[in-house]
């Protein structure tokens, strides 16, 4: 699989979109030539170092989600803090655990599905190239390319014969091309699961002898903003407008804390 490539190619991304965002063309111009130095060294990016950052934050997200429910959902049936503390400890570990292991599992198995469409693939283009090429040809003239266009390209990139497999995988299976570090990437996800988890219950416990709140409430109110703050993380990676993001992140956990409430009071009405 692929290795994310170095940090710097975010920088320029940001830079053509921020121009595109203004309409500056000139700017457009000198981040698409920091981008051309950048490739010469290190190949082009594909934006992998976005995706493993927002592999984590997705981990985050889902675990402060868990805990904001857990949580609420225990409080509800009218345990005490301590009890509902050490509860939701317990299982922001273990969701953690859980999701990286679902994770690595997943990958694995998509790394094998990749690998053996990746030889199916080159196997056909070995032993019928004019009908892979057809296909091709054909795939680009319906997205818009006229026919003679299409020979054209086709006919030049399947020159290439390791590149127009990877082609064929993105274009006509559209299948990408497995991330590198499975087990790192696993890791980390579990890892940010669980600490986004315990979290709101920590911070709880810490904040509690300074806020007029009662420790269930206080903890609901640093899991939605916590929420918040990461959905405003996830927006700013991928250029996307930050107070959108945050506000539908922020109603996310209160759909997570109060919904328990809601249908509680529903079914015990």
């Amino acid at each position: 699989g692929r290795k994310p490539m170095p940090g710097g190619t975010v920088n320029v991304t940001r830079s053509k979109s921020t121009a595109f965002e203004l309409g500056d063309s000139t700017a457009s111009r000198e981040a698409h030539d920091e981008t051309f130095r950048q490739w010469e060294e290190d190949g082009h990016s594909c934006h992998h170092s976005q995706l493993l950052e927002n592999e984590r934050l997705e981990a985050a997200m889902a675990g402060v989600c868990a805990s904001l429910l857990v949580g609420s959902t225990l409080s509800d049936c009218g345990l005490d803090w301590t009890t509902v503390r050490r509860v939701a400890s317990v299982l922001g570990a273990a969701g953690g655990a859980a999701y990286g292991t679902r994770l690595w599992s997943f990958e694995m198995w998509y790394r094998r599905h990749y690998a053996r469409e990746y030889k199916r693939e080159k196997w056909e283009l070995e032993n019928y190239e004019q009908g892979e090429k057809e296909e091709m040809v054909g795939l680009f003239a319906y997205k818009g390319l006229n026919r003679h266009d299409a020979e054209a390209v086709v006919g030049t990139m399947s020159a290439s014969k390791d590149f127009f497999v990877g082609l064929m995988m993105t274009e006509e299976l559209q299948l990408r091309e497995p991330l590198a570090r499975t087990e790192a990437r696993a890791a980390a996800a579990s890892s940010c699961y669980a600490l986004a988890a315990l979290a709101p219950v920590v911070a709880a416990d810490l904040l509690a002898p300074f806020s007029p709140l009662k420790d269930s409430w206080l903890f609901v109110v640093v899991g939605v903003l916590l929420l918040g703050a990461l959905g405003a993380r996830r927006a700013f990676t991928a250029m996307l407008s930050v107070h959108k993001h945050t506000f539908e992140s922020v109603c996310l956990g209160l759909v997570s804390a109060l919904g328990p409430k809601l249908i509680a009071s529903l079914l015990l009405s």
